[in-house]
């Protein structure tokens, strides 16, 4: 009981707090709203946990995945194009015009960050995403980029627990998060990079005691972490956790994942250094972030550091515990200094939103630690073949 009340309240602060914005902004009565939502979260999450429990059977069909991404592809294909026709009137997100943008210019050739975003904004995604998205740019089909990423999710929680009950709960859960909507209607690219995270995880794990494939794995994840300047971080992490299982696999993955990533920064700043847009959120995270709040999230950081540094060794759980915890906090304070910035209106600001990079993670997180608790744990599948 205690776990599932433990998962039950991660999940439904995870999901929940990602959809401040959406909640504040089309739900009446706020800030009751939010809190209303919150705890019928809670209670949702631990009655699926509990009927999961008791029926095994109820979620294990993969044609409940099949019919939710349906779901999300329909709901996508007519909600899409409404939100983007908002720009003519100057109301719609330029969230997805970043990318577009960008990925054009960069597959005729042009510098892909010379150029600004219809509300005269910079470019943020990095040129990782772009390539992500160029099969969707490039066709005209954006619409289904979302339900692609979301295709990719569903089956790397189907390798995480070694089964679809896991996976179909989890694009459940997605579906009760208006942020995951809300971001997804106005063709936000931060979900995607959230599912890429996980994939670059659960490969990593995967490869770990093979050389070549860890070169590979470690090439892809560093061409996943210049999706934001600054995510280079996360290619460190992931290599301690390798290193803790398999030294010399944790050296090279470190290595050449800072390299490639780095070294695809240099290229593209070298290519323009005036125009290399994604630079901009460094000093603009250092302008929005005030000192005080700065000073809290050094100390909590490298408290997490010590503690994830001073670790033994990792299971499949713990690791991705911890990759999950050295997204979310980062993006929890960036988001907290936005919203600072912006007034405290929560109905305007981004802030809220900077957490929707770690839904993908958390629902992983909380899916191995829901298996664990059951009679058979199917999450030891990680490390013999996720």
């Amino acid at each position: 009981m205690r776990s599932k009340l433990i998962i039950s309240l991660l999940l439904a602060l995870g999901l929940q707090l990602a959809s401040i914005r959406a909640i504040f902004k089309y739900i009446p009565f706020q800030p009751f709203a939010f809190f209303l939502i919150l705890i019928a979260s809670i209670t949702i999450y631990y009655f699926i946990m509990t009927l999961q429990s008791r029926k095994p059977g109820l979620f294990r069909q993969p044609v409940i995945a099949a019919v939710l991404i349906a779901f999300i592809a329909i709901a996508n294909f007519i909600a899409y194009p409404k939100a983007d026709a908002l720009k003519a009137s100057g109301r719609g997100s330029d969230a997805d015009d970043a990318v577009i943008i960008a990925t054009t210019k960069l597959f005729h050739g042009q510098h892909p960050y010379a150029a600004l975003t219809y509300l005269g904004n910079q470019i943020s995604p990095g040129p990782g995403i772009l390539l992500a998205y160029a099969p969707f740019v490039l066709t005209g089909t954006y619409f289904l980029a979302m339900p692609f990423f979301v295709c990719l999710f569903a089956w790397l929680l189907k390798k995480l627990t070694g089964g679809w009950a896991f996976s179909n709960i989890s694009l459940l859960l997605l579906l009760s998060s208006l942020g995951f909507w809300e971001y997804m209607v106005i063709g936000s690219d931060l979900f995607a990079i959230g599912c890429l995270l996980l994939l670059v995880f659960v490969l990593a794990m995967r490869y770990r005691d093979q050389l070549l494939p860890t070169i590979a794995v470690a090439i892809v994840t560093g061409i996943v972490l210049t999706s934001r300047i600054h995510l280079v971080y996360l290619a460190p992490v992931l290599a301690f956790i390798l290193f803790k299982h398999n030294i010399r696999a944790g050296v090279l993955f470190g290595l050449v994942s800072v390299a490639v990533c780095l070294g695809i920064h240099f290229i593209f700043y070298s290519w323009d250094p005036e125009n290399y847009a994604p630079m901009h959120l460094v000093s603009k995270g250092q302008q929005s972030m005030p000192v005080a709040l700065l000073a809290v999230a050094a100390v909590v950081n490298i408290g997490l550091l010590i503690i994830f540094l001073t670790r033994k060794r990792f299971t499949a759980q713990s690791a991705l515990k911890y990759f999950w915890l050295f997204v979310i906090i980062p993006h929890f304070f960036i988001g907290l200094a936005r919203t600072i910035s912006d007034g405290y209106r929560l109905s305007m600001s981004e802030g809220p939103g900077y957490l929707v990079i770690q839904i993908a993670l958390l629902l992983g997180y909380c899916m191995l630690k829901w298996n664990a608790a059951q009679p058979v744990q199917e999450n030891k599948r990680i490390y013999q073949q996720a």
